[in-house]
């Protein structure tokens, strides 16, 4: 598939694009946000605006003007191979205990007494994130839960996966970078845009694992799937937390080092699987 413009102006064009579509949303979902700061309803209008013109709008009109060929310069034009998605399914489950621990981790992180100051900002950033995600979940109900996956876990899966791996990853493979090397880009980027500096290293590793599920299917349906499966575990995990915590405290404290080494190496044969099953 042949691409217009050289691979500098391609990606320059695309950041252009983005950072026109963030000023534009910013401005608008500050101000949806500021008239009903505390509404959930107002909460999820704003994170379906910010999915549609931050992530799906870009990277779609990026491909328009790219190519005369769109969905297969976004990998969506390959339906998602069975077994790859599968073995990815696996993959996501087996490293649940694994993760929880990476996660604890990378929470309780501290930086250095003379970065205080970046640490308290940090911190601020984190609780402020957290807090717009809870208002997004919304009240303890069932039909509340649905329309939380519905927006957080199938919609931000696709805008996400559209522009990160889609797009960007898509643009940088198009260099004369490694493969390997537009993955991990791709991966530090979508970690660090999140703003939640305390989960970077769990994102990251998220990313990565999404960046090589379309490299060897092909196909972005795959990433989308386990974007969105990945997003409803976490959801449905918070959604189980309020109803019973004392159950969930339990639970996040019973890793050990034999559980978290066998997560892990379940992960990564059901990763390997995936690699064997490469789109050749």
């Amino acid at each position: 598939m042949r691409l217009s413009l050289n691979a500098a102006t391609r990606i320059a064009l695309f950041a252009c694009l983005y950072l026109f579509f963030l000023v534009v949303t910013s401005v608008v979902v500050q101000l949806l946000v500021s008239r009903h700061p505390d509404s959930t309803a107002v909460m999820r209008i704003g994170a379906v605006v910010q999915d549609v013109f931050m992530f799906i709008v870009p990277a779609v009109v990026t491909a328009l003007l790219l190519t005369r060929l769109p969905a297969q310069f976004l990998s969506i034009d390959r339906k998602p191979s069975v077994p790859a998605t599968v073995c990815g399914l696996l993959a996501l489950v087996c490293s649940i205990p694994a993760m929880n621990r990476i996660i604890s981790m990378n929470a309780s992180m501290h930086l250095p007494e003379s970065m205080a100051a970046i640490e308290a900002w940090m911190r601020q950033s984190e609780a402020a994130a957290q807090h717009s995600i809870d208002l997004i979940i919304g009240p303890h109900t069932i039909p509340s839960l649905m329309m939380t996956v519905l927006i957080m876990g199938i919609f931000a899966a696709l805008g996400e996966e559209l522009f990160y791996r889609g797009a960007l990853q898509r643009l940088l493979l198009s260099t004369r970078i490694n493969a390997h090397a537009a993955v991990w880009i791709t991966a530090f980027i979508f970690s660090a845009m999140h703003m939640q500096f305390f989960g970077f290293v769990p994102r990251l590793l998220l990313g990565a694992f999404l960046g090589y599920a379309v490299l060897w299917s092909g196909s972005l349906w795959v990433s989308v799937i386990l974007h969105a499966a990945n997003n409803i575990m976490y959801l449905v995990g918070q959604y189980m937390a309020q109803a019973a915590p004392a159950v969930a405290a339990g639970a996040d404290n019973a890793g050990n080092l034999l559980v978290n080494t066998l997560s892990a190496g379940c992960a990564a044969l059901f990763i390997y699987l995936m690699y064997r099953l490469r789109r050749q």
